[in-house]
């Protein structure tokens, strides 16, 4: 099971990740936003600026629609990996969109999309504070090793 909490002052369900950009040697963990409203995982620039991105070495550039207006998105591949807390790792190799750094979007999270949430179970109780993720399907699952 994968525990997810909800955020201190906004209350929007959240779940930890790692993300591993091989192409750029990036592995940051970042506070992912669970939105069953977009289609793809989204990094946006409250995480990105503080990451080594140079976007103009990025080419498939698209725009997308957002209750904030228009952004444009870059694509990149990319693993987003989550801890089980019986020690297991999920991971998931996907098309990872970057938005570009833009004042308006500064304040939102980076999003977990369908693309991931689509292949998990939640059990979703913000009276009770419960969040818990049973993962269905993932691309790898690794165990981790403890050594005494």
């Amino acid at each position: 099971m994968i525990r997810g909490r909800f955020g201190d002052t906004s209350g929007q369900p959240y779940v930890e990740g790692r993300l591993l950009i091989k192409q750029l040697k990036i592995c940051e963990f970042i506070s992912f936003c669970i939105d069953t409203g977009s289609d793809e995982t989204v990094l946006l620039p409250a995480d990105s600026s503080k990451m080594p991105l140079d976007f103009s070495k990025f080419k498939k550039k698209t725009t997308s629609c957002t209750l904030n207006g228009a952004c444009e998105l870059y694509s990149i591949p990319a693993t987003l990996q989550f801890v089980e807390t019986d020690r297991r790792i999920f991971s998931y190799d996907i098309t990872l969109k970057i938005a570009t750094i833009d004042p308006i979007l500064m304040e939102l999270p980076s999003i977990v999309g369908r693309n991931i949430i689509d292949r998990w179970s939640i059990n979703y109780c913000k009276s009770k504070n419960r969040l818990n993720i049973k993962v269905i399907d993932a691309d790898r699952v690794n165990e981790i090793i403890l050594t005494p």
